[in-house]
């Protein structure tokens, strides 16, 4: 899965002590109809255990083992009630001026008569150069998550990003962590202390034709199944986030998606979106 720190894009959590922390939780979806009317569904639960140790002062080492259960789900060659089982291993580290992120995930279980036997990795190298005006920081990302390979097999190897953050691509969350090859190349400029600039352009591949293009959550775009070639698209994306104060933080974010022949085949085009945000913080 993408754990809660695979976030851009990367909104991940720094390196700490060592740690050692349990979960069990069931998500809350909102009703809409009036004030804190959220609820949570037996049919819907995450368990996790995280052990996390600072193997140098700089880097550590954290394993994740989780349980994923939902009632009723759905994949474009695969139906009922899924139970996944997790396993992730990621490293993070700093040296040199370089930085690194490398992360590997695992997951076995069932849904419905079929087995799961999924995977996905994830690596960022990144290198700063402070003695350089600006302190630019450049990195190389690369992602893959897998697909179903056969759909009248037995087995499904669609991977499930279980809670996905759009932050991790871009705000825009065109595209999920599942069936999936991405690689991006990132820029980022600190004109100011208070201010940081980035930019990046990425391209994105099916893992494998036979399953399909997926959007977040892991929603399967109609008409892409088996159809098609692997590259699904690619996107520039610019971005800028500066602290007020240190309680009130802005960011401004533009994105243009360029959809694959596949996605254009399908319905759909190119899009282009601008995000703004406020936060306020203490």
């Amino acid at each position: 899965m993408k754990l809660p720190h695979g976030g851009p894009l990367s909104q991940r959590e720094p390196a700490v002590a060592p740690t050692r922390r349990a979960s069990h939780t069931y998500p809350v979806q909102n009703r809409n109809r009036r004030a804190f009317d959220d609820y949570s569904s037996p049919h819907l639960s995450f368990g996790l255990l995280r052990i996390e140790r600072k193997i140098t002062s700089s880097s550590s080492l954290s394993a994740y083992v989780g349980r994923f259960r939902q009632d009723d789900a759905r994949f474009p060659s695969a139906s009922g009630n899924e139970r996944r089982y997790l396993v992730d291993v990621r490293l993070t580290g700093s040296g040199g001026g370089f930085d690194w992120d490398a992360e590997a995930m695992a997951q076995s279980g069932s849904i419905g008569a079929r087995v799961i036997r999924a995977w996905a990795t994830e690596a960022i190298v990144g290198r700063t150069f402070e003695s350089v005006p600006l302190s630019p920081r450049v990195s190389l990302q690369f992602d893959a998550a897998s697909g179903d390979k056969n759909p009248a097999d037995d087995r499904l190897n669609t991977f499930n990003p279980l809670f996905p953050s759009g932050y991790y691509f871009t705000t825009a969350g065109y595209t999920t962590y599942a069936n999936l090859v991405h690689v991006k190349a990132s820029l980022w400029l600190t004109p100011r202390s208070n201010l940081h600039l980035s930019a990046g352009v990425g391209s994105e591949w099916r893992a494998t034709v036979a399953d399909a293009i997926y959007t977040i959550p892991d929603i399967p775009v109609p008409n892409t199944a088996g159809r098609g070639g692997r590259y699904v698209g690619a996107y520039g994306q610019a971005r800028a986030d500066c602290a007020l104060t240190s309680h009130i933080a802005l960011a401004l974010e533009l994105v243009h998606f360029s959809a694959g022949p596949t996605i254009v085949s399908g319905g759909g085009h190119d899009t282009d979106y601008l995000g703004t945000e406020v936060r306020y913080g203490w």
